[in-house]
């Protein structure tokens, strides 16, 4: 199998799967790659927490979550109140949890709960107004809504209108007034806050087993092409994603990790969290909202080795930098990477300039689950999106009115 002839051209190198692939697209190390086989039955959280409690990683961060350090044994015990919590007050398996709300350790906690008790996540931006949360609620058919305290005056405003479907509200923070005025509204329907759900779990339950093709998760498109709609994930995603991207780029237990988009979406959740807990890394959440400031506030305060974050947020840092009296220290970042839009090149430039690091280019989707295409710490150009990622086969093809589109098998 080889990469260039004796001239430097790239030649056709063959695949494990006996196709034949352009070396210049496609590096020796994605020749190699072989995905792993996900068992028949998969246990999502015992992957990503479990595991690692009869490691050295059992009392490590598992997460920093503003002024909290969360070790990986304590939130295994927390994802298993939240489980049990959520089956006592009558949550089934493969009923439909909506999650309205932006992150923390509740969040985080209540998401992965969902996945140990066999109910199904759907997360979708706290942003969204009263009339979208609707559609949401309706369009799931969820039958639980886990909603933050500040956006509890959405759910009043539609409350004559909640589909039959919905029979419970978990609501975290602010709770004791939210609940109270939410009982008021809601008839019939059940209203707990996220203590209280806790306080029915115990620190141990046994997580149900999920079929390799079975639906664990979902995420909304982001509207772009008209009306949001419902992405389905499956179980076997919580061996392929991480074991793809780990490899590609070089996640290891020693990783402190900092995703600037928020988890409803997945250039969020996965990088964001769920790569970092398979591999026994750290992982850093804020409720806050991302700008110059608050980044350079973090990157200074928790040392993260990897920053996965956006064209935009990129742009809003070197802003801040320019008006600081002192160059923030990021001496801490091994790797940094963005996607979700174009960058012009001179953000390239400047990024490096400034911090002395590679800003990398990415593209991926929700459809995909994650990237498909991106640079890593190997091999990168600044200004190319980079190649396929491990797993990832690219065809450019071109349509009868000849535009160019790029589908990922």
């Amino acid at each position: 199998m080889g990469a260039t002839s004796q001239s430097g051209q790239a030649i056709e190198v063959s695949s494990a799967a006996g196709a034949t692939r352009p070396a210049r697209y496609y590096s020796a190390d994605w020749q190699r790659w072989q995905d792993p086989q996900p068992p028949e039955w998969i246990d999502p959280t015992g992957l990503l927490l479990d595991r690692h409690l009869a490691s050295d990683r059992a009392d490590a961060t598992a997460l920093f979550c503003d002024e909290q350090r969360i070790s990986y044994r304590q939130l295994q015990q927390s994802v298993c109140r939240f489980a049990g919590g959520l089956q006592a007050i009558g949550c089934a398996r493969e009923s439909r949890m909506l999650v309205f709300a932006t992150d923390s350790l509740e969040f985080m906690a209540c998401w992965l709960g969902a996945l140990r008790c066999g109910v199904v996540p759907a997360t979708v931006s706290d942003a969204h107004k009263d009339h979208h949360l609707r559609y949401f609620i309706e369009d799931t058919a969820c039958n639980t809504l886990f909603i933050d305290a500040e956006q509890i005056d959405k759910l009043l405003s539609i409350a004559d209108d909640l589909p039959d479907t919905l029979q419970r509200v978990i609501v975290r923070g602010s709770a004791a007034l939210s609940v109270t005025a939410l009982q008021a509204r809601l008839g019939a329907r059940q209203g707990i806050d996220t203590d209280a759900l806790q306080a029915r779990g115990t620190t141990s339950f046994a997580p149900l087993l999920r079929h390799r093709n079975d639906i664990c998760y979902m995420f909304y498109s982001g509207g772009t092409t008209g009306t949001p709609k419902g992405i389905t994930h499956l179980a076997h995603d919580f061996v392929i994603v991480p074991e793809r991207h780990g490899a590609f780029w070089e996640y290891v237990p020693e990783d402190i990790v900092l995703a600037t988009s928020k988890k409803y979406f997945t250039h969020g959740l996965w990088p964001g969290l769920l790569i970092p807990l398979y591999w026994g890394a750290c992982t850093c959440i804020t409720r806050g909202n991302f700008n110059g400031q608050l980044l350079v506030q973090l990157v200074e305060r928790y040392r993260p080795t990897k920053l996965v974050t956006v064209p935009t947020v990129i742009k809003l840092l070197l802003a801040e930098v320019e008006q600081m009296p002192r160059k923030p220290d990021f001496s801490c970042l091994k790797f940094v990477v963005a996607a979700s839009e174009k960058m012009a090149p001179e953000l390239f430039e400047r990024f490096h300039a400034t911090f002395g690091v590679e800003l990398m280019d990415s593209i991926g989707s929700s459809e995909i689950t994650y990237e498909w295409i991106a640079n890593r710490q190997k091999e990168f150009r600044r200004g190319s999106l980079g190649k396929p990622v491990f797993g990832v086969q690219i065809k450019l093809t071109k349509s009868e009115e000849h535009t160019s589109e790029l589908q990922s098998h």
